[in-house]
């Protein structure tokens, strides 16, 4: 199993952002579909990377 290091707390929706973005950029085949709700959900730079 892999371990993880806590590298500070942070709030759900930050680390659901920034996962999201990882996995768009480990796979070009990830969508992430809202509605209307890409700056409470933390999708700025999965947007700006992902079109």
């Amino acid at each position: 199993m892999k371990k993880y290091i806590n590298t500070g707390s942070k709030d759900t929706r930050s680390g659901f952002g920034v996962g999201m973005t990882e996995l768009g950029q480990k796979n070009e085949k990830v969508v992430a579909l809202c509605a209307d709700l890409i700056g409470s959900l933390k999708f700025d730079d999965f947007k700006k990377n992902h079109p």
